[in-house]
């Protein structure tokens, strides 16, 4: 059997090609993207459904129909959960929506190296994730919180490494830095 993958605009066309005995089968398999915020904000948005709106209106959002919703760890949000906005086995892009970041495990994680950083302009982003996809405990007070001494895990969007999503050290809530969002 050969199997021959075709990328047009956003789609993997996967081709499965049989011997003359053999029934031909097709298949098509959907690419999601990721994108980091235009907007910098604080760490006290709301919590974390607060974040998924400014995710939907964010001016970084790709012109789709699509629904996007933020990267973030937190008690209710984490991998692989039905509230994780990441799928299992599935390939993602930026959202000019060719560069591929990687795909995603079965457990619906990245294994580091990504395959292109999710966005080599971009130094911090908010994550609230260790760097082994595990909610970090310092969250912003679950996202709803930017007093003095309040810190949540951030991660490096230039980066291909497991800094990309956890960089090792905590930002103080105040501090305005972006969203990884994520198509749905």
């Amino acid at each position: 059997m050969r199997i021959t993958k075709i990328f047009l605009s956003g789609l993997v066309l996967v081709l499965f090609s049989c011997s003359s005995n053999d029934s031909s089968v097709s298949a098509v398999s959907k690419t999601y993207k990721i994108f980091v915020t235009a907007g910098d904000h604080t760490g006290s948005v709301g919590g974390v459904t607060a974040v998924d709106a400014i995710c939907m209106a964010d001016t970084n959002k790709p012109a789709d129909t699509s629904t996007y919703k933020a990267l973030l760890g937190s008690s209710t949000r984490q991998a692989p959960s039905t509230d994780w906005p990441l799928k299992a086995s599935t390939t993602y892009v930026r959202a000019d929506g060719t560069t591929v970041i990687g795909i995603t495990t079965a457990g619906s994680v990245f294994s580091f190296p990504l395959t292109n950083a999710i966005d080599p302009s971009v130094f911090n982003v908010w994550t609230g994730l260790n760097p082994d996809w595990s909610p970090d405990t310092n969250n912003c007070s679950e996202w709803t919180s930017a007093a003095s001494g309040v810190a949540a895990g951030s991660g490096l969007a230039e980066d291909t490494s497991d800094l990309s999503i956890g960089a090792g050290d905590s930002l103080n809530c105040a501090s305005t830095i972006a969203f990884y969002c994520v198509e749905q």
